[in-house]
């Protein structure tokens, strides 16, 4: 599991303010993995993919911290997350 960062706020495209929620990141992630490996939604991935996508979205959770200057003060945009 990734750490999770509660104070980073995320604008729906909606306007309404959720938590930040890496594992969506990482949801994300596993999705373009298994379309790449042509998999089955219900198939599991390979241990080394996994540790892969937790590597990734840590990266991508330090990247939108950058982002952000740190501390959370101001929401992101899903669009800029997905940037």
């Amino acid at each position: 599991m990734i750490e999770t960062h509660p104070e980073i706020k995320v604008r729906k495209r909606d306007g309404r303010e959720v938590s930040f929620d890496p594992d969506r990141i990482a949801g994300a992630i596993g999705k373009a993995f298994r379309a790449d490996l042509e998999l089955k939604t219900d198939q599991p991935l390979d241990t080394a993919v996994q540790a892969e996508i937790r590597e990734l979205t840590r990266t991508v959770v330090a990247q939108i911290l950058e982002k952000q200057g740190g501390d959370g003060t101001l929401p992101l945009s899903v669009e800029q997350i997905q940037d």
